[in-house]
């Protein structure tokens, strides 16, 4: 597994910079799955919405979740215009963790996530 993992995610692990380091394997040990569905009524599932304090840096195995921001128009049945959409092997609130800052975005389940966590508590010990 440790293998797969920082060949998948090698943009946040960087293994060639660091194929010896203990860190990076006690960082994918840490690693806990989640498992993020569609609603089944009408409200977007979502993970981070602004404002949110974020507490884990999610790395997506399979699904996709779209990066945006929240609508205050109440007229509208659209509550999130999306801007991007993050796909298998992206990670994100890798900024807001480290940083220790909350969301500045939302970020919504459009097709259901597989993914693995590393929570900012692990990180900040």
């Amino acid at each position: 597994m440790f293998d797969d993992v920082v060949h998948s995610f090698r943009g946040f692990f960087q293994p060639t910079k660091y194929s010896e380091n203990k860190l990076l394997e006690l960082m994918c040990y840490a690693l806990t799955h989640r498992h993020y569905s569609l609603a089944s009524n009408t409200d977007e599932p979502v993970i981070y919405d602004e404002t949110d304090e974020v507490l884990e840096i999610i790395f997506i195995q399979k699904g996709e979740v779209g990066v945006g921001f929240k609508l205050q128009n109440a007229l509208s049945a659209k509550r999130y215009e999306l801007t991007t959409v993050l796909g298998t092997h992206s990670y994100f609130a890798d900024y807001y963790v480290l940083c220790n800052v909350k969301a500045q975005f939302c970020y919504v389940v459009t097709k259901p996530v597989h993914a693995l966590a590393l929570s900012k508590r692990f990180l900040l010990h």
